[in-house]
């Protein structure tokens, strides 16, 4: 059964249709429902709760109410405390500071509560320039994932903001062909192949190939995709030229019968048969349930590769010592709570 609470009144089986999703590449999951104006009523700017089977999963705010004039229903869409990392933007200098210390003290200044976070292994030097706190926290915890290794998401959870380890397994859960997959696709392809890259530099009018990275594997099973890259000036490319090359690109979307425990970020058991690439543990990318007034599926797709969101990390222009600096907010926006909680 589901629920959805605004205030002190609560709809159930009201609702054509419901969706709740969520994305390893954004921060906060939303809550869509469509229902005839007479059955429902939402407001915007009030915090709604989603209930399944007793289970608080999403708490958030309304950000929008469209009407559909021909059909006569209306659509409600919230989203959870975690749009606020989204829709702030802030200056901010940072000199050889924890990630502890900069998801705290933007938290604090959005009167977040700061949820479970990882022990530091890193220092952070950046600028952050009208950057929003999610991009913040997101090079933060970058640079520490450079350190040691480890994938981190950031997620909303319980009312509260966290950075977990990303590619948790979840337990006692598998996705069996026969059983509770109902459709799975996979596909590959490498129409963005890059397998060398052959890097430059240009000196007193001339041009100089210095160097070059490669993927021979896959240049003998698929030929040379090649690319140029200019040196620059601090030897930099090389911590990036790694991520230019690109493989084969591999996909797959599986349906299965509605678990709200398969979520983004998250790993699960996939057997599809024998001979299957699908099957594996794979990482959760995109989630997305659908409640109708007759069925309840989830939507998966599922990431091949357990990497951390990319972001370009800002640098200072000179090597000069910079210090800590008192800043403010730019633009603020409060549209609510949101977290997983028991009723």
């Amino acid at each position: 059964m589901i629920t959805i609470k605004m205030g002190d009144q609560s709809y159930t089986d009201v609702f054509e249709t419901v969706e709740w999703s969520g994305s390893i590449k954004t921060s906060c999951r939303s809550l869509e429902a469509t229902y005839l104006k007479d059955k429902a009523e939402f407001e915007l700017g009030k915090e709604v709760k989603f209930i399944v089977d007793d289970l608080i999963v999403f708490i958030g705010t309304v950000f929008s109410i469209k009407m559909n004039t021909e059909e006569e229903t209306y659509t409600m869409k919230a989203y959870d405390n975690a749009i606020r990392l989204n829709k702030n933007f802030f200056i901010r200098n940072y000199y050889e500071t924890l990630p502890s210390q900069i998801i705290t003290e933007l938290l604090g200044s959005l009167k977040i509560e700061v949820g479970e976070i990882p022990v530091d292994r890193a220092k952070c030097t950046f600028p952050a320039l009208d950057r929003s706190a999610y991009d913040i926290i997101l090079t933060a915890y970058k640079i520490q994932s450079m350190k040691d290794n480890k994938v981190y998401s950031i997620i909303s959870e319980n009312n509260r903001i966290s950075v977990v380890e990303q590619g948790i397994l979840i337990p006692d859960l598998k996705l069996i062909s026969g059983k509770n997959i109902r459709r799975a696709s996979y596909e590959e392809d490498i129409e963005e192949m890059i397998n060398k890259i052959i890097i430059y530099k240009t000196a007193n009018n001339t041009t100089k190939d210095i160097g070059i990275k490669s993927n021979e594997d896959d240049i003998k099973k698929y030929g040379v995709f090649q690319r140029v890259q200019e040196q620059d000036q601090n030897n930099e490319v090389y911590l990036q030229v790694n991520k230019m090359l690109k493989s084969v690109f591999e996909s797959s979307d599986i349906e299965v019968d509605g678990n709200i425990y398969l979520m983004s970020g998250y790993s699960v058991p996939v057997k599809v048969n024998e001979l299957s690439p699908l099957n594996n543990n794979f990482l959760i990318e995109t989630d997305r349930h659908l409640w109708t007034s007759n069925d309840y599926v989830t939507y998966i797709s599922l990431a091949f590769e357990n990497e951390m969101q990319d972001i370009d990390i800002p640098k200072y222009p000179t090597r000069k010592k910079y210090k800590k600096e008192e800043t403010k907010m730019i633009s603020t926006f409060d549209p609510g709570k949101a977290g997983i909680a028991y009723e």
